[in-house]
């Protein structure tokens, strides 16, 4: 069902734009014929978003998504009627994104919300997808596909309609077929949504901040001659009629919303944007009776250190991270870490670092036993390969296949890359080639290419490349490793 993911670099939107506000809702009508009443097009949002959850992460604690649904009953009241009961779901998807499926259900990601400056933002997104349901187009879509690959021309109960779409997902597991309509579905949600926003007494001007930072786009309308020349970017061109239509709204149609919910927003936002992948696991309600085992069963460890003052001591297991003392030795504090990958202290053995299991580079303060800081990748930030951290935790180094980035987290910034010309992925090991030196001042990775290793080195200090003489002869079990801070050696791994 990815089809029905919200594509927002397809973004656009008119509004109404009549002289005197009519408090009359305009009527959307679907773009082609549905065989499914309202209530048989719940049946099928039912179907859909059961099987959709069995391959999504969702998070299913109670009251997680109050205040999206606060927000959604207040578009509402602004919306043409539909019948709908609008349900939404909170999950773990790399992307910032919301989408909608048949009858009223819309899933939003954990990182959308993190990544929304206010409310605004939020009902923008939320108006959007909400006009995609309200125009019925999932359905028209799920009819064309019913009537095409099934030839059906008519559903009926909860039962048939279930058995009809498993016949339809076995058709698409052999011959996936894709949708044609996306960016005329993208215009009508807008149009919904532009008008609902502005009715309900949001800011129509956030959504529009939002999308150009999503895009990237950085304000760009293009002009008659980027036009004329074909290269003004889809985005561009979007974002221009978005304000021209936006601009035109009548201030008679807007109604008094109450400001004073922003810092419980934040409030909610940071919880949300806080989750880990602990908070996936189901509630006690959700899960099947409890088994207790006597003893108990404990994961094994698969990272130990000491700090570099030799004070502290980490012990990690499959889902978190043990903060010991040494002298007195004593156990200090957990923390969370499902699946996250091995920790490591701060310089200045006062941290403990980490990358969780969502990809999120986690800091920990041993005093306060708190999370002191987080920093979460954007679309365009997100490290397809293998992810290492430097010991001050300000630098990181994504290494694919076959070049090396480096990224400062405190200056919100690409610093570096490198691609190891030449190389084909079984002669690029990237998680065993690379590290930073102990005091977190250069950066050094290695690949092997045949009997001979290719490495590059880079100064983090002075933000530039480091020479370190001719490559050395050596063979695919070896790599290159710091000693102290401005020596480097090829060691082999298995002396």
């Amino acid at each position: 069902m990815q089809r029905y993911f919200l594509c927002f670099l397809l973004l656009s939107t008119s509004v109404f734009s009549q002289n005197v506000c009519d408090a009359a809702l305009p009527a959307i009508e679907p773009r082609g014929v549905t065989i499914f009443s309202p209530q048989q097009e719940g049946y099928l949002g039912d179907v859909v978003a059961e099987q959709m959850q069995r391959r999504l992460l969702v998070y299913r604690q109670p009251g997680l998504t109050a205040p999206i649904e606060n927000i959604a009953a207040t578009l509402a009241q602004h919306l043409p009627a539909g019948g709908y009961r609008f349900q939404f779901t909170l999950i773990e998807i790399p992307q910032a994104n919301a989408f909608a499926i048949p009858g009223g259900r819309i899933f939003v990601s954990r990182r959308l919300i993190a990544f929304v400056r206010n409310e605004d933002e939020l009902a923008g997104v939320l108006a959007h997808e909400m006009g995609h349901v309200i125009a019925r187009q999932a359905a028209v879509d799920m009819s064309k596909l019913f009537n095409d690959v099934l030839k059906v021309t008519s559903v009926g109960d909860r039962a048939d309609i279930s058995q009809k779409f498993n016949q339809l997902l076995d058709t698409f597991a052999r011959k996936p077929m894709i949708r044609t309509h996306e960016e005329d579905d993208q215009v009508v949600a807008d149009r919904v949504s532009t008008g609902a926003v502005w009715r309900a007494g949001y800011d129509s001007q956030a959504f529009l901040q939002f999308l150009d930072r999503l895009t990237e786009n950085k304000g760009a309308t293009g002009n008659f001659f980027t036009d004329l020349f074909g290269v003004t970017r889809p985005e561009s061109k979007r974002f221009r009629e978005m304000l021209k239509e936006v601009n035109a709204i009548l201030a008679a149609c807007r109604e008094t919303r109450p400001k004073d919910g922003a810092e419980a927003f934040r409030d909610w936002q940071k919880k949300i944007s806080d989750l880990s992948p602990e908070d996936l696991i189901t509630t006690a309600k959700d899960r099947t009776p409890t088994i207790r085992l006597n003893p108990k069963l404990r994961p094994d460890l698969t990272n130990i250190k000491f700090s570099q003052d030799g004070r502290f001591l980490l012990a990690q297991d499959e889902s978190g991270i043990n903060v010991l003392r040494r002298e007195p030795f004593e156990y200090l504090f957990r923390i969370p870490a499902l699946g996250a990958l091995p920790a490591v202290f701060h310089k200045d053995s006062k941290r403990v670092i980490f990358i969780s299991g969502v990809s999120r580079i986690e800091t920990w303060n041993i005093e306060s036993r708190a999370r002191e800081e987080m920093w979460e990748p954007a679309e365009n930030e997100r490290c397809s390969g293998s992810m290492i951290l430097s010991p001050d935790g300000r630098f990181v180094a994504c290494l694919t296949v076959p070049q090396v980035w480096l990224r400062d987290l405190k200056a919100h910034s690409e610093i570096a890359r490198h691609l190891f010309v030449g190389l084909a992925s079984r002669d690029f090991v990237p998680a065993s080639r690379a590290v930073f030196s102990p005091d977190g001042s250069a950066f050094l990775a290695s690949s092997a290419r045949g009997d001979c290793c290719s490495r590059w080195a880079f100064d983090l200090n002075k933000q530039q490349e480091m020479s370190i003489g001719r490559p050395l002869n050596t063979t695919l079990g070896r790599a290159f490793a710091f000693v102290g801070s401005d020596r480097i050696a090829a060691v082999h791994p298995y002396n």
